[in-house]
């Protein structure tokens, strides 16, 4: 019965994306043809008239493989989430994520304005650590050592 719903459930999220014009990279994925998904995802993804569904995945597939690219890819879906007025929960989650690739990455200046824009946004709770000073640099001095070296 199990197997059912979840047969049921798969069926329809691929309904769905068939709907929606999605590619089925996911299963390219799990066959292990993930250079076959990449290439379909970065084509719709560069598209001129590419929808914000199709940088998102393109964004996911990034940050799930860990490519560091997938700054870029969230930077370009927040800009297009802003300029078609989509809902705010949409944008704090790419600023909450970005934010994080940010500091990953160790750009606190990025990362302190995708903060503001998450708090902008409607968001709330997130707040990124002060920088660490920079540190004093001490010489290394030569230890003597008594007695005979083996």
């Amino acid at each position: 019965m199990r197997l059912a719903w979840i047969l049921a459930g798969w069926s329809l999220s691929a309904a769905i994306g068939a709907a929606q014009g999605a590619p089925d990279v996911w299963g390219l994925e799990v066959r292990g043809e993930a250079a076959q998904a990449q290439a379909r995802l970065q084509q719709a993804a560069a598209a001129p008239q590419a929808s914000a569904a199709a940088v998102r995945a393109w964004a996911e597939f990034l940050d799930r493989y860990r490519d560091p690219g997938a700054r870029a890819a969230y930077a370009r879906l927040a800009q297009m989430l802003e300029r078609n007025g989509a809902p705010s929960g949409e944008k704090i989650a790419v600023y909450r994520r970005l934010a994080a690739l940010d500091m990953l990455a160790g750009d606190h200046d990025a990362a302190t304005r995708d903060v503001a824009s998450y708090t902008a946004a409607g968001g709330s709770g997130l707040a990124l650590p002060s920088p660490a000073p920079a540190r004093r640099r001490v010489p290394v001095s030569a230890v003597q050592r008594t007695g005979p070296r083996r």
